[in-house]
């Protein structure tokens, strides 16, 4: 595994102590509030203000790709993302172009954070 994808693995894997949801998806996408929910652009299919983030009952739902539950499905989910638990998966090409454009907007927030 090369330096950044042991980097990305790292943070992916490093939960917040208080397994805080919107504290761990701020990590890897920005989130902008709305009310009692935070709303922003769903990493797994690359559409804008699609995933909501539930603080109180510490959930998320995208509501195009379907794609729900709880900080464990979410880490799970970034894990399919940058192919570390997928390698035998076969995606179209379109799905390959969303999920690229998906990492490389994670992998710059991650570097941002770093800063």
């Amino acid at each position: 595994m090369d330096q950044t994808r042991e980097i990305i693995y790292k943070e992916i894997m490093e939960f917040p102590e208080n397994k805080n949801l919107v504290e761990y998806v701020s990590k890897f996408i920005k989130l902008s509030k709305e009310g009692t929910r935070y709303i922003g652009r769903c990493p797994f299919c690359n559409k804008e203000n699609r995933l909501t983030v539930f603080e109180d009952s510490n959930t998320f739902c995208c509501y195009f790709c379907y794609k729900r539950d709880t900080i464990n499905d979410f880490r799970n989910l970034l894990l399919e993302l940058f192919e570390f638990n997928s390698s035998d998966l076969k995606y179209d090409w379109e799905e390959r172009a969303v999920r690229r454009r998906s990492r490389e907007r994670i992998i710059e927030k991650l570097s941002k954070n770093e800063e």
